[in-house]
């Protein structure tokens, strides 16, 4: 009687294997097939909808999936069986056996079962399932797979073909057990691939010393092979996991100076390593070897030239100790070649080892030491350059600094918008939200050319713009282009990200009130549309904008005239200034008070400290980091923004900080008014990955004005940023700046202290950053941060990360600060003695300043 698959459909929801097998193979091969097609339908891995029952409790829910979890690995295998026993064809039956659908581990018993029905009479070969299989398993399949391979492969009489998917199944089925490897017909195929395939040795890790062993133990295993197997994949290299058991497996070996002698070429190549042990084990071999007078000087040499050039302090010194002993016992130029190479290092300390070891031996080589020495010399520079012509006995010459990178002169702007449809085009890149301040320059350029092809022609730009406007409910400049669009003025809504910050509001105000005049009557220019990237404007045009407005009887808006005057040079020609004094309407007359009096006055910025009441302190987090405060600056009437021209300790809650780049053009002669209302934001990518605001420095940088305690703050937040991108542009301010003569070291070196004190800044990438700047040119002003920084970094305990580097920068451009005299810090910490890093480091900066006063 041919089997009913509602009978096959029980055995698979109970997962029951034996009897399912047994009807499968007791049916004829149509039978078996006619179920395929309502075995493919079925769905026994969706959970039993009684575990969603609501009227269930939730015990009782909990129970019956806890009792499908426990049945669902042996549906799986029923579910297995079913398809190799019923699918037409090998590739129907390979695509089945490795679905997705089956991710769990197969119960006992599986595997045979599968066996048993694909030797079925009319079933696909099974030979090809096994080979289709096994050449798509992948190394995360192997588990819920081999299995199945296996038992196809060896009953069907055929060997895998070795990837690294097969040999690790393989190596997970005999467990290293050497009964089962010694009876594995396998063994002999599979065993020397997992030295060759790399990753593979990753099955070995963890497994013990005692597992590794085991493969000594194996028949025919010849330990020749296993120590050239195990050198070849040390050498070839691996990720660090999988080659952790070969160091072990070459520990285990202990291989004989016979054994390592023949293999002193492979023993080389380790030194090359990325992995410090690994090139421990080459070090260390090849030293017992020319201990034993079993190595030539040009092997010793080569040695001497791999290991030198790492930078693991343990292998340099190690190299050092053996090229000593070499050198003892023989002077030779080839190998004392390779100890000069060891001056090369970036770590001072070990040149100066290397330096030492040199001059020990010089007398013993000669004329060819002296020369070897002297090529040095000519890379090296800095201390460790003077020692070695000390050392030679001539004089060290000066050396020329690193030339700034010249200052560009400010940019004028670009050419105003020449046609409605380069005014539409500016439009559609603005108009959106959140991008209206993100290119303040186009912003500028938009303002304009709107004002006048308004004044001009304001059908074709209504005409033009009428495709760009969307809906009334976005940007400033969106409401802008739908005033002129429409012909009225659509009063602005709460914006979608809460209130702007002052600098963006000022900004927004412009725009807005251009907004509100332009349906009506558009002016004939704008005052404040400026003629330097920077901001700066005209005088001359304001000048002349003015004079036209008083001929004509229109009056400048009260925004643009304040951004205006906020916009003004410092330094304005006399003539202009008398001109402006014979205008007589109430703009003309705020143009000529404000030339009068010099303009907007520099701002007194008070520095807050952080609160150090230690960690049980109520202080809010902003109250614990260190601020810069202005208090209101006079500003003669002008129409500002609140809090434009003052700025608190608090941010307020819930100011957004669209277009930060914007910001230095509202006020693009007082940069520490700017720099005060960016402290916040650049204090947050301290720690904050996702906040990229930092681009905004080199615009800071670029702003006329004093430098002041609150853009030395600046910088010092983006030298410590935790994104490389804002460091990257802290430096190319620090560097503008001090092209300019405008950066004062000192005082960034004080903020960086003040930052260090409370554990707001990570001194390493700050000494990171600084060392960009110093191999720029910028080694004066790097030194004039060291000696602020110094001693907040050495008052404390423990030491920090990052402490023995900073002094090492300091030493490294000493000379270009032409310091005479070290901090009393670092000749304390030189006093202490030992051989520290610390200590090593604040001696030479000690002997290095000592050098400088002679």
């Amino acid at each position: 009687m041919p089997i009913a698959f509602n009978e096959l459909a029980s055995w698979l929801d109970e997962g029951s294997l034996v009897p399912l097998t047994n009807a499968l193979l007791a049916a004829d091969e149509t039978e078996r097939r006619a179920l395929a097609g309502q075995l493919r339908q079925h769905e026994l891995l969706r959970r039993p909808h009684d575990v969603f029952d609501d009227a269930l409790s939730h015990e009782e829910r909990r129970r019956r999936w806890r009792e499908d979890e426990v049945r669902r690995p042996y549906r799986q295998a029923a579910l297995r069986v079913a398809g190799a026993a019923c699918l037409p064809r090998a590739a129907a039956i390979v695509s089945w056996l490795r679905s997705a659908r089956f991710p769990d581990p197969m119960p006992a018993g599986t595997a045979d079962a599968i066996v048993r029905v694909l030797s079925a009479p009319g079933r696909p070969s099974a030979a090809a399932v096994a080979r289709g299989l096994a050449g798509r398993l992948r190394p995360a399949q192997v588990d819920a797979q081999w299995p199945i391979i296996s038992a196809l492969l060896r009953a069907t009489g055929q060997t895998p073909v070795p990837t690294e998917a097969t040999v690790r199944g393989w190596l997970r089925e005999t467990g290293l057990d050497v009964e089962r490897l010694d009876a594995d017909p396998w063994t002999p195929l599979m065993l020397p691939h997992v030295f060759s395939i790399p990753r593979v040795g990753g099955e070995l890790d963890g497994s013990g010393p005692g597992a590794l062993t085991r493969l000594c133990e194996i028949g025919g295993c010849d330990r020749a092979v296993l120590l050239a197997d195990c050198l070849m994949r040390l050498g070839q290299g691996d990720r660090l996991g999988a080659l952790r058991p070969f160091v072990t497996m070459h520990r285990l070996l202990a291989p004989t100076l016979d054994e390592t002698a023949r293999h002193a070429t492979e023993y080389a190549g380790l030194l090359s390593s990325p992995y410090s042990t690994v090139a421990g084990i080459g070090l260390e071999t090849l030293r017992a070897l020319d201990d034993a007078g079993r190595l030539t000087s040009g092997a010793v040499a080569e040695a001497g030239f791999a290991a030198l050039a790492r930078t693991e302090k343990k292998l340099f010194r190690a190299q050092l100790a053996w090229l000593n002993a070499t050198l003892a016992r023989k002077p030779d130029p080839e190998v004392y070649a390779a100890l000069v190479s060891g001056l090369a290092s970036p770590a001072p300390d070990l040149a100066e080892r290397a330096l030492a070891v040199a001059v020990k031996h010089l007398p013993a080589i000669g004329e060819a030491g002296r020369e070897l020495l002297a090529a040095a010399a000519e890379t090296l520079d800095g201390d460790l350059c003077r020692q070695v012509n000390a050392v030679l006995g001539r004089a060290t010459a000066p050396v020329e600094p690193v030339a700034l990178p010249p200052v560009p002169p400010v940019a004028a702007m670009p050419a105003p918008l020449g046609s409605v449809a380069e005014v539409a085009a500016a439009a559609a890149v603005l108009v959106r939200p959140g991008r209206e301040w993100s290119d303040p320059v186009l912003l500028e350029l938009l303002l304009d050319g709107l004002v006048r092809f308004a004044a001009e022609d304001r059908k074709a730009l209504a005409s033009a713009l009428r495709p760009v406007v969307g809906p009334r409910a976005g940007s400033a400049v969106a409401r802008l282009v739908c005033a002129i669009v429409d012909g009225h003025w659509v009063k602005p809504g709460p914006g979608p990200f809460g209130p702007v910050a002052p600098p963006s509001a000022m900004l927004a105000e412009r725009v807005d009130e251009l907004g509100r005049a332009i349906p009506y009557t558009a002016p004939p220019g704008l005052l404040a549309t400026p003629a330097t990237v920077d901001g700066h404007v005209d005088p001359a045009r304001v000048l002349a904008l003015l004079e036209s407005a008083e001929r004509s009887g229109w009056a400048p808006r009260p925004y643009d005239l304040s951004q205006a005057l906020l916009r003004l040079p410092r330094t304005v020609d006399a003539s202009i200034t008398a001109a402006a004094g014979r205008l007589t309407t109430p703009a003309g007359r705020a143009f000529a008070d404000w030339l009068r009096k010099g303009g907007l006055p520099d701002p007194v910025v008070v520095m807050r400290q952080p609160c150090t009441h230690g960690p049980d302190c109520w202080c809010t987090p902003e109250g614990q980091r260190r601020t810069a405060e202005i208090a209101s600056i006079p500003a003669g009437g002008l129409s500002l923004p609140a809090g434009l021209l003052e700025v608190t300790e608090e941010r307020p809650a819930g100011v957004s900080r669209p277009g930060l780049g914007a910001w230095p053009m509202v006020l693009p002669g007082h940069r520490e008014v700017i720099a005060a209302h960016l402290r916040p934001y650049l204090a947050d990518t301290i720690t904050d990955r996702r906040i990229d605001v930092g681009y905004v420095l080199p615009v800071l940088a670029q702003s006329g004005g004093p430098f002041g305690p609150a853009t030395a703050l600046c910088l010092a937040h983006g030298l410590t940023a935790a994104r490389v991108s804002d460091r990257v542009a802290a430096v190319d301010a620090f560097l503008a700046l001090a092209a300019r003569r405008e950066l004062d070291g000192a005082l960034v070196g004080r903020e960086l202290a003040a930052l260090f004190s409370c554990g707001e800044i990570v001194l390493t990438r700050v000494v990171a950053a600084l060392a960009e700047t110093a191999r720029a040119g910028a080694g004066a002003q790097v030194w004039d941060v060291a000696c602020a920084l110094i001693p907040a970094v050495l008052t404390v305990t423990p030491v920090v990360a990052g402490a023995a580097d900073l002094l090492a920068l300091a030493a490294s451009v000493a000379p270009a600060g032409q310091a005479t005299a070290p901090p009393p810090e670092v000749s304390a910490v030189a006093a202490r003695g030992g051989r520290s890093r610390l200590v090593t480091e604040a001696s030479r900066l000690r002997r290095v300043l000592r050098m400088s006063r002679r």
